[in-house]
């Protein structure tokens, strides 16, 4: 993967487009790597918003951030968040003190 990596980054170098940075998109999608992933797909988008297959590949690495925002908004609030430093607990939305 990063062998192709690195001749789509090359040929990006040369003739920079929507299709090569979603293939780049599409390997960092493989890879794992979400938030590299969403930038070369975002420069495809910028590079040709009617360039569909990177819409495409951008729906995975969403799809699997919204699923994980979801299990963070199932967390409820409790006695843990009571040990937190107040200006921790207060980003956190509590006040530092047991609710």
């Amino acid at each position: 993967m990063d062998d192709a990596l690195d001749k789509l980054r090359q040929a990006a170098a040369l003739l920079p487009g929507a299709f090569v940075y979603s293939e780049i998109g599409r390997v960092y999608v493989k890879q794992g790597k979400r938030a590299e992933a969403l930038e070369a797909l975002d420069t495809a988008i910028r590079f040709n918003p009617r360039f569909q297959p990177a819409y495409l590949y951008r729906g995975r690495p969403l799809r699997q951030l919204e699923r994980m925002a979801g299990r963070c908004r199932r967390v409820p609030p409790g006695p843990w968040l009571w040990t937190l430093p107040t200006s921790v607990a207060g980003w956190a939305g509590g006040s530092g003190t047991p609710l």
